[in-house]
């Protein structure tokens, strides 16, 4: 019945679309190239992690493929095994309204007439069903029993169901019979049960999820489309595309499409080697438009070897018109290392020219989050120097959004002894959750704020100083003689647990980059400077690895972040503190011993080689057993390190993170360089949008679906840092940097 129905849907429509000039219009929901935690409309998603039944998400990658569904798509793994239950994968259509806890904005698909998207199992034969979810009070909260939901199942609109190559369900919306009001829609949500379900435990695969406006075709012939792609309109960078071409880069393509439009849905741009096996390179939806223009990514083509491209264009229903045949021969010409590194560092950039709020200036903290952090914002209002000097945006904007961001933080967020409050709401810079005052975040936004105060001056320079004066450093600080942690930072305060609150039992005793940030800034406080003694107060222990190899001041954890952080804003070359440390130096040697340790398990872990290397602060695998059933999340961690360490036993599980070497390239160039290019062509599934996502490891066939701002921030510092030195010069020049470094009995090497 329902495929009758259906049939009749696009009939109908069919015959109403011919009379129509405008191509059809799509509303993607999520192509799941950028993660899944949250879909593009910005509404939160997630599984169902409770029993009886469950069901959770994660992303599945293919390398390569005959159909042109390469790339990231959205895994769901469900167990429904337990007699009567159920479990779901639920999307909402809109953010959270601003201000208010729970409810979401509703979307309006009013204008829409189906839903669609590309799905395969892991087996074959999974049976599941979708639902849409109506907010019928307008209260913004689906309520089972008091809201409507029109459900159908997904089956009914596959001939041979769902099967182990991908397939294209394309749903009318009609067919959501109880849903009366399309104006206000809260969810979408995939369900699996245990009632008539033979696969009561598997795994489906989805791929661009979105809505659209289908005016459909007469008659639908294998091959017989009312639109086709023209060849002879093929350009990349504006230019024609001719068979055997060697072209210097392949980051936009443009095309034509003739004939009647209004089926046209999407458009994949491919690549192959051989002609049978072939890679996605980038994707566009239909926006009416004849000329149909996509960014492509050409970070992953072997430019030692020749390949074809093709263009695939689906209609609503899956069916697809290729080129008649493939344009031949082609070549990239390659790409040094400046140029790979500009695009890795362009490309970081975007992160947090993307994920600024324009209410605060506030950056946020990951891709997968709807909160801000401090220390993101800190390292984003470096990038932006850099974005400007390089560039690739607008000073007068750059400026704007940082005052923006200045102004909230002298009038708007709340603060303790002028430091900050570590996650903060994106709109109204309150408190985020139950997160604490902290030092050292406050500390990582103070030299991203140093960094702005020298680029632009003026009044971002006034305002500035303003935040810096207000810090009273002392008020972290332990005070008294008689106290093992006497001079040393405490780490952060909460307001609960008293009237006056209280302090965490946390402290800065043992060498880390932080602590060097931390320490600095206290030194050269003009309002509330501390004694030079803070600087050497921390705990300095020497350790080498392997035996015998240079002997270095270690990290507790032994992660590349603890070496990185505070030269991604000083310059230490070539200067030795009081104690004749060479803090340059010494991150060099660490960087060697965490390459070298990496080396050296790689007998234990897959991961690891000469150029798959780096422990550091990361995304880690969360391997769960619920119910007998293993899954893998992601979460983050801080501990993640190498020998040497303060720990003595290291915290690492063949995890691996770009930014650990990223962040060490004016270490060591000649190492980190070729790394970086290995993992972006060996492992495409941590290489999107802005870069390198957080980490992966390879037993586990495991890689992670975020972007983190720390991450990020650490990676495009230093890489500029190496390319031109220019948050170094900067930094340099401030008065306070200067006058704490003398503080603190910094000399020039002889």
């Amino acid at each position: 019945m329902l495929k009758l129905i259906s049939f009749l849907f696009f009939f109908f429509l069919s015959l109403f679309s011919f009379a129509q000039d405008e191509g059809q219009k799509v509303l993607v929901l999520n192509d799941f190239d950028r993660g899944f935690r949250f879909n593009l409309l910005k509404g939160l998603q997630g599984g169902d992690g409770e029993e009886p039944g469950l069901c959770m998400p994660g992303m599945g990658y293919e390398k390569e493929g005959d159909s042109g569904l390469t790339g990231e798509n959205l895994k769901l793994s469900y167990n429904v095994k337990a007699g009567g239950s159920y479990s779901f994968f639920w999307m909402k259509l809109g953010p959270f309204l601003k201000g208010m806890e729970g409810p979401t904005r509703a979307l309006d698909l009013s204008d829409y007439h189906y839903l669609s998207f590309w799905v395969k199992g892991e087996e074959g034969k999974e049976r599941f069903k979708i639902e849409i979810h109506q907010d019928s009070d307008g209260d913004g909260i689906y309520v089972a029993g008091k809201d409507i939901s029109g459900f159908v199942y997904v089956d009914a609109y596959l001939i041979h169901g769902v099967g182990k190559h991908w397939s294209k369900v394309t749903i009318a919306l009609s067919d959501f019979r109880r849903v009366t009001d399309w104006k206000n829609i809260l969810e979408l949500v995939f369900t699996f049960e245990n009632f008539a379900n033979v696969h009561k435990m598997g795994a489906i695969y989805v791929d661009d999820l979105v809505f659209g406006t289908f005016q459909g075709v007469e008659k639908d012939p294998p091959g017989d489309f009312p639109f086709a792609l023209m060849r002879d309109s093929l350009k990349v960078e504006g230019s024609l595309l001719k068979e055997g071409s060697e072209l210097s880069s392949l980051k936009e393509g443009s095309l034509s499409l003739s004939g009647h439009l209004p089926s046209f849905e999407s458009l994949r741009w491919m690549i192959s080697y051989d002609g049978v096996s072939w890679q996605t390179l980038g994707k566009a939806f239909s926006s009416g438009d004849l000329e149909v223009t996509t960014s492509l990514d050409d970070s992953r083509i072997d430019r030692t070897r020749s390949f074809m491209l093709s263009v695939l264009a689906f209609d609503a229903k899956g069916h697809l018109v290729s080129l008649e045949k493939p344009i031949k021969d082609l070549k990239l010409k390659e790409k040094n290392d400046e140029q790979f590194l500009d695009e890795l560092e362009k490309k970081t950039f975007q992160y947090f020219w993307d994920h600024a709020s324009r209410e605060t200036g506030l950056i946020l903290d990951a891709s997968h989050n709807d909160f801000a952090s401090i220390a993101a914002t800190g390292f984003g209002i470096s990038a932006y120097c850099v974005g400007v000097e390089r560039g690739w945006v607008p000073k007068e904007e750059a400026q704007g959004r940082v005052e923006k961001l200045l102004d909230t933080l002298l009038n708007r967020a709340e603060s303790k002894s002028g430091f900050f409050y570590h996650f903060l709401d994106m709109n109204d810079a309150s408190r985020f959750g139950g997160c604490e005052i902290s030092v050292v975040d406050t500390a990582i936004l103070m030299w991203g704020l140093l960094t702005a105060e020298e680029y632009f001056g003026g009044k971002i320079q006034e305002k500035v100083e303003k935040i810096y004066e207000k810090i009273a450093w002392q008020d972290f600080l332990v005070k008294d003689p008689q106290d093992i942690h006497y001079n040393i930072f405490k780490m952060g305060w909460l307001p609960e647990g008293g009237p006056e609150g209280q302090f965490l039992d946390a402290y800065w005793d043992y060498y880390s980059d932080e602590a060097i940030l931390i320490s600095l800034l206290a030194l050269g406080s003009s309002t509330h400077s501390v004694e030079p003694e803070v600087f050497y107060a921390w705990k300095r222990e020497k350790a080498s690895y392997p035996e015998g190899g240079s002997s270095f001041v270690q990290a507790w954890s032994g992660g590349l972040f603890a070496y990185q952080y505070a030269h991604d804003w000083i310059d230490f070359r070539n200067r030795v503190d009081r104690a004749g440390v060479d803090w340059w130096k010494n991150s060099v040697d660490a960087t060697v011993a965490n390459r070298q340790y990496c080396i050296d398990q790689m007998g234990k872990f897959k991961s690891y080689s000469p150029y798959s290397w780096g422990v550091t602060s990361m995304a880690c695998p969360n391997v769960n057993e619920i119910g007998g059933w293993t899954q893998v999340s992601e979460d983050y961690t801080m501990n993640y390190g190498t020998l040497p360490c303060g720990t003595g036993f290291p915290l690492q599980d063949g995890t691996v993170g770009p930014s650990g070497p990223a962040g060490s390239l004016a270490f060591l160039p000649e190492q980190v360089i070729p790394t970086l290019r290995h993992m972006v062509m060996e492992h495409p599934e941590v290489w999107g949008e802005y870069g390198f996502r957080s980490s992966y490891n390879v037993d586990l066939n495991w890689f992670s679906t975020s972007y983190y701002g720390i991450d990020l921030g650490a990676s495009l510092l230093a890489i500029e840092n190496h390319r031109s030195g220019l948050v170094w010069k900067l930094i340099m020049k401030n008065p306070h940097v200067v006058a704490a470094l003398k503080k603190a009995g910094f000399k020039e090497r002889t």
